[in-house]
């Protein structure tokens, strides 16, 4: 997801990440230990992924410019391929 990003970060469009109930402590390692560079947002109780009916995970949403979930799903996908990288691009013209 971190190659996705740099290749539309000039687009305007942003990418959070969401731990799923998980201790501040344990996500803050992992974070170090992978060397993730975008945000992390902390759901310790689940109430992110209930009102997004998170169903799996890695789960992710796709959301336009106008806020607006285009998508959705579970599961690893390689989203530095040419396709995926239309698909997010397309998002910020919406």
């Amino acid at each position: 997801m971190h190659t996705l990003y740099e290749k539309v970060k000039d687009k305007g469009i942003e990418f959070l990440l969401v731990n799923l109930m998980e201790s501040e402590d344990t996500v803050r390692r992992v974070v170090e230990d992978r060397g993730y560079t975008l945000p992390v947002l902390l759901d310790t109780k689940g109430v992110t992924a209930k009102e997004y009916g998170v169903w799996g995970t890695p789960g992710f949403y796709l959301v336009n410019a106008k806020g607006n979930v285009v998508a959705f799903g579970a599961g690893r996908r390689s989203w530095d391929s040419g396709e995926a990288v239309a698909v997010v691009r397309s998002l910020a013209a919406d």
